[in-house]
């Protein structure tokens, strides 16, 4: 796994900034290396309106758009350095675009890893598709 070169992308993204008196970008940079070896990078996007998106929904977008879907590891961060979990909305993406996101590595500190499996024990659609009949 590249986590250097992702926790230093991440952080240079993470870089609070207003854009307007309603849009402030940079709360939270995004890295994320796929199962090729590419890395992709975004940061996020708050609105007044509560329009905006996380940085790891941009990092996933740009992700998508090159064809890919399977995550190996992620990394997000607060413009302070410190590392944070995706959330809800975030964990659920991945596992939607690709089942095997369950085995993504999510750092949480220095060499602490989690997986996404790990934070979506309990997934509604385990749920959903044995009471639907």
């Amino acid at each position: 796994m590249k986590n250097k070169s992702l926790i230093s992308e991440a952080k240079k993204l993470a870089n609070k900034k207003e854009l307007t008196s309603d849009v402030t970008v940079g709360h939270v940079g995004c890295a994320l290396e796929t199962k090729s070896g590419k890395i992709y990078s975004g940061l996020s996007v708050g609105t007044s309106a509560n329009l905006g998106f996380c940085a790891e929904i941009c990092a996933m977008a740009q992700m998508i758009k090159e064809g890919e879907t399977e995550i190996l590891e992620i990394i997000a961060t607060e413009p302070d350095g410190k590392l944070i979990t995706p959330c809800g909305r975030c964990r659920e993406f991945m596992f939607q675009i690709n089942r095997n996101n369950l085995k993504t590595k999510i750092l949480l500190s220095d060499n602490k890893y989690i997986t996404l499996e790990e934070l979506l024990p309990h997934r509604w659609q385990d749920y959903w598709s044995k009471n639907r009949s």
